[in-house]
């Protein structure tokens, strides 16, 4: 009998001393893992980075398109009523349209600056609407945005065509990033017929 417990007390502490070495983790294995880990963190945060940049940038899009959208359904709304229309040619400037409302009132439609006044070049960057056609409007697109381009074309009378339309070309892209721009064009057909 004393043999059989000396052979299990033999088999206990054998185990005891296999068990401490297994228990215990080497410097090696503690690095690998440690590199493993970071390695997978690394990836997780950049998946959330890059997702967070995607989501900035749709979103930043549609603020842009919901602009753009905002002042093409302004003009338009009005140009479809209107009774006489003029395309400032002056100077090569073809960005003010010009033209009367349903009311008879003078309205121009332009690239203006932040206040509001008419113009071309560096710091005009917003759409406005003249309803006094005195050079200074009344801005109707948000400072977020900025209107690269505004062209407007109407079709030629003289060659025969009955009814009006002013063609309508746009440039709109987000103040916050370079890599939101639109480009619109639309033709409106007017209720003139010459």
């Amino acid at each position: 009998m004393e043999n059989g417990i000396n052979s299990i007390l033999f088999k206990i502490l054998k185990m005891n001393k296999y068990d401490e070495k297994v228990g215990g983790f080497t410097l090696i294995e503690m690095l690998v893992a440690l590199g493993l880990f970071s390695m997978v963190i690394t990836t997780a945060i950049g998946i959330f980075v890059s997702g967070s940049s995607a989501q900035k940038k749709a979103m930043d899009l549609f603020e842009v398109q919901r602009e753009a959208n905002y002042i093409m359904e302004t003009i338009s709304r009005e140009l479809r009523m209107a009774k006489d229309i003029n395309i400032d040619q002056s100077n090569n400037n073809d960005s003010n349209l010009t033209f009367t409302n349903h009311n008879g009132d003078l309205i121009t439609y332009c690239i203006s600056d932040v206040d509001g006044v008419c113009g071309s070049g560096v710091g005009y960057e917003y759409f406005s609407i003249d309803f006094d056609n005195d050079g200074t409007g009344t801005r109707v697109s948000s400072t977020d945005v900025i209107l690269k381009n505004l062209k407007f074309y109407t079709n030629d009378f003289s060659s025969g065509n009955k009814q009006s339309f002013v063609t309508i070309l746009m440039d709109v892209k987000s103040r916050k990033r370079d890599d939101t721009n639109i480009k619109l064009q639309t033709s409106i057909s007017m209720r003139i017929y010459k």
